[in-house]
C-alpha cells in the first residue's frame, strides 16, 4: 500500500509564505493560468510531470490535485478548461486506483461514486492493474475520465480555497554548476522537502536526481566551497515502497550494500525523503533519509528531454510490419519519418486491424494514448495517402466528426478504438507500416 495518506498529513505543516514576483530567470518558466469555479480556485500547469510530483507541487501551492467530485463539479471544470488559453488535452487530477481496485479521491479518502464513473473510460473493461492515477479528457465534444499509468508525465490542475492560496518566496542566493549536459543549481535558503519540489519547478527546473558519482562528488564540492559552506541539501529521492527518484519514478539503481562507500541508509527509523549528505563519515558522502518536513537547502537541476524514440516496438498484422514511433511529431513529421526508413504512416484497411493494434499499443511499458495513421482528410473524403484507397467512414472504428479545416489527419485513439481527424500540427507518436 503505498503511502499517501502518510505524505498528505507529514505535509500540512510545510505551509504559509508570502507572494513574491520572479525576476530574470534565464531557465523555461511553466506555464500556468487560474480560473475560478464553485467558490474554489484552480491552478492549470502546463508543466508536463508525473502524477506524484503534481501530487506534491499542488500541496506546495497549499492546494491538492484536483477533486472533482460530484457531476456538476466535473462539468463545470470541463466548460472552463474547455477555454483555456493552454489547452492540454490529458490533465492530471486527484484520483487514485488502491490496492483493493477501488478508486478513491486522495485528499478526501473519498470513494469515487458511480455517477462519475459513468464518465470513465474503463468502466465495464477488465482492470489494469498498472494504471492506477486518474486524469481528464475530452473525446469529441464529452468530458471523461481516463486512468492512465503514473510515470506518464502529463499537466496538472490543483484545486484550493480561494483565500489559501500561496506561492514561494523568491531568492537570490543560489549557486549553479554545470555538470556534462546538465545544469545543476544549489539555493541556500531552507525548505521542506515538498517546497523545494514545487520550487524549483516554479523555476522552470526539477528536483535534482543525482545518477551517478561524478555528479555526487561535484555537488559535494559545490556545497563546501559556498559561503555558508552546506552540510546536507535535499535531493529528490523519497520512499514510496522503495527509494526512488520523483522526477521520473525510477528506482535507484544501486544496492544500499553496494561497494560505492556513500550510498549508506539507515533504516532503523521511518524517514520519507533523501538529503545529500556531504560528510556523514569523514570524507564518505551519503544519502540519508530524512523527514520531509525538515527545513534544508536544496539542488534543483535542468529538465532534459525524456521522450524516447523506439524503433524496435514492432508488430505483424496481416503480414505488414508495424513500429511504433514513441516521439512527439506532427503528422507531416511523422510520415517523413516513415518514408526515411523505407515506409509510410500505417495503414489500417480492416477493422480488425484497427482492434488488434490498439490491444498491441495498450500493452506498452510506455504510456499510448493516440497515434497518427496514414489518412487524410481530402477533397471532401477521407484516404489513405500512400494507398489512395478511399476510407470508409461508416466502418465501426470511425467517427465521423465535422471536419473543419484543422482536423484533416487521421489518428487512432487507443482507449476508444477509434479514427478521427485531428489537427495535423498537433504533435503525438505514430506508427509506420513497412
Amino acid at each position: 500500500m503505498l503511502k499517501l495518506v502518510l505524505i498528505v498529513v507529514c505535509l500540512n505543516a510545510c505551509i504559509g509564505w508570502n507572494y513574491f514576483k520572479i525576476k530574470n530567470n534565464k531557465y523555461q518558466l511553466p506555464k500556468y493560468e487560474n480560473y475560478y469555479a464553485e467558490d474554489l480556485q484552480y491552478l492549470l500547469f502546463s508543466d508536463e510531470v508525473v502524477w506524484f510530483e503534481a501530487l506534491f507541487i499542488c500541496q506546495a501551492f497549499n492546494g491538492h490535485l484536483a477533486e472533482l467530485n460530484t457531476v456538476t463539479k466535473l462539468a463545470k471544470n470541463s466548460d472552463r478548461l474547455e477555454d483555456a488559453v493552454l489547452d492540454p488535452h490529458q490533465i492530471w487530477i486527484g484520483g487514485f486506483m488502491y490496492s483493493n481496485y477501488t478508486w478513491k479521491w486522495i485528499k478526501s479518502s473519498l470513494p469515487i461514486n458511480k455517477e462519475l464513473l459513468k464518465f470513465a473510460n474503463w468502466f465495464r473493461k477488465p482492470v489494469n492493474i498498472y494504471k492506477q492515477c486518474l486524469a481528464i479528457d475530452r473525446r469529441y465534444n464529452n468530458i471523461v475520465l481516463i486512468n492512465l499509468r503514473c510515470e506518464s508525465r502529463k499537466p496538472f490542475l490543483c484545486e484550493m480555497t480561494i483565500d489559501d492560496r500561496v506561492q514561494l518566496p523568491g531568492m537570490e542566493t543560489h549557486h549553479s554548476i554545470l555538470i556534462e549536459n546538465k545544469t545543476f543549481v544549489l539555493y541556500y535558503e531552507k525548505m521542506t522537502w515538498i517546497r523545494a519540489v514545487g520550487y524549483c519547478r516554479l523555476m522552470g527546473l526539477q528536483l535534482a536526481i543525482l545518477s551517478n558519482e561524478n555528479e555526487i562528488n561535484r555537488i559535494a564540492h559545490a556545497m563546501l566551497q559556498g559561503r555558508p559552506s552546506l552540510k546536507e541539501i535535499w535531493i529528490s529521492g523519497y520512499f514510496d515502497r522503495t527509494w526512488k527518484w520523483l522526477p521520473n519514478l525510477k528506482p535507484f539503481q544501486w544496492n544500499v550494500h553496494d561497494r560505492l562507500n556513500y550510498q549508506k541508509f539507515n533504516f532503523s527509523t521511518f524517514n520519507e525523503c533523501i538529503t545529500l549528505n556531504r560528510h556523514y563519515n569523514y570524507d564518505e558522502h551519503a544519502f540519508i533519509p530524512t523527514k520531509c518536513i525538515t527545513p534544508k537547502a536544496f539542488l534543483c537541476e535542468t529538465v532534459l528531454e525524456t521522450t524516447p524514440v523506439l524503433n524496435g516496438t514492432t508488430m505483424t498484422i496481416n503480414k505488414f510490419n508495424f513500429s511504433l514511433i514513441m516521439k512527439d511529431s506532427s503528422w507531416i513529421q511523422a510520415q517523413r519519418h516513415c518514408r526515411m526508413n523505407d515506409g509510410n504512416l500505417a495503414e489500417l484497411i480492416q477493422d480488425g486491424d484497427v482492434n488488434d493494434l490498439s490491444t498491441f499499443l495498450e500493452n506498452q511499458p510506455e504510456e499510448v494514448e493516440r497515434i497518427w495513421l496514414g489518412g487524410i482528410y481530402k477533397n471532401y473524403k477521407w484516404i489513405w495517402a500512400k494507398s489512395k484507397k478511399i476510407i470508409e467512414t461508416d466502418r465501426i472504428n470511425f467517427y465521423d466528426a465535422n471536419y473543419g479545416s484543422e482536423s484533416l489527419c487521421l489518428n487512432l485513439d487507443i482507449a476508444e478504438m477509434k479514427m478521427y481527424g485531428l489537427n495535423c500540427a498537433f504533435k503525438q507518436f505514430f506508427v509506420c507500416i513497412a
